[in-house]
């Protein structure tokens, strides 16, 4: 399960730099209906293919229908944001969104996630995690703080919409909630590129790309939705996040020098405290499991 994750991470860096390709030569709303149409032809494929093995489905709530409209949000901040600072730092950044998120999400037990109540050692783990996320931005720019802003608020969308599809997932199986994910974020997406999209370049001068690599992220979206839809229910929000960001930022920095042609040592330093804090993160959270079990034992006996 834990290789799940991190090849969840490595996908979502492909997707931020094919949509982020795509929106730099359509435009940001057009390139985000493109990804959600071609996604949602992926998807159909494969339900199709995949038909008679299909779980019995069940009624589900409305606001599990919801995850595409909320990852739409996820899509335009990326997009946005891409070019105004690095794939690495789009990544680094994300985390500190999705990560303060997570938290929140397991320890209330939010939208029908298992509850797992945060306590303060934990903070040891996160502290490391964040030192990494800092170091990885270094230097700071004036000019890319909108782009951190955007990253940032990408994070809250990505653990809500998640979380949300997952939970689909229980009712309609993993499949079948991709495909309502595509259905939803497409209309939304379409909705918002007629209303403030129609000067992009997509509308005023319409041509293809040589670059395949780019259209792709339709096909990378739908692999890394049924990733996390089989993820998301078996292991916490917040080891969820921090195994997907160890793939992603190793990912963003072999990006960087195939895309940007640039390597970056503080890049590497800070996926090395990541992964660090992580391994702590996970450590004390499963000794504080069985702290609590022998308690427990004990008040029984």
């Amino acid at each position: 399960m834990f290789t799940l994750c991190l090849l969840a991470g490595v996908i979502v860096t492909l997707t931020i730099a094919q949509n982020g390709q795509l929106a730099a030569f359509y435009g940001d709303y057009s390139a985000a209906v493109m990804v959600h149409a071609t996604g949602l032809v992926t998807a159909l494929i494969v339900l199709f293919c995949m038909r008679k093995r299909l779980p019995k489905k069940q009624t589900a709530k409305p606001w599990m229908f919801l995850g595409g409209v909320i990852g739409v949000g996820t899509l335009v901040f990326q997009t946005m944001a891409y070019g105004g600072v690095s794939i690495t730092a789009i990544v680094g950044l994300g985390l500190l969104g999705q990560s303060i998120s997570s938290v929140v999400v397991d320890h209330f037990g939010l939208m029908g996630v298992e509850k797992c109540e945060f306590f303060p050692k934990r903070l040891i783990g996160m502290a490391v995690v964040m030192l990494g996320s800092l170091i990885m931005l270094l230097p700071f720019t004036k000019a890319s703080w909108f782009a951190v802003i955007l990253v940032l608020a990408s994070g809250v969308t990505i653990i809500t919409a998640r979380t949300i599809n997952g939970q689909l997932a229980k009712f309609h199986g993993s499949m079948r909630s991709t495909v309502m994910n595509y259905v939803t974020g497409l209309i939304t997406t379409t909705i918002i590129m007629l209303l403030v999209g129609r000067g992009e370049p997509a509308w005023t001068d319409f041509k293809m790309s040589s670059n395949a690599f780019m259209y792709m992220g339709g096909l990378f979206g739908v692999c890394l939705i049924q990733l996390l839809n089989i993820t998301v229910n078996k292991v916490p929000a917040f080891a969820l996040t921090l195994l997907q960001f160890t793939g992603q930022i190793f990912a963003g920095i072999v990006l960087d020098v195939i895309i940007v042609g640039s390597f970056s040592w503080q890049s590497l330093v800070g996926g090395v405290l990541v992964a660090v804090g992580l391994y702590l993160d996970v450590t004390i959270s499963k000794k504080h499991e069985t702290q609590r079990a022998k308690q427990f034992e004990n008040t029984d006996l």
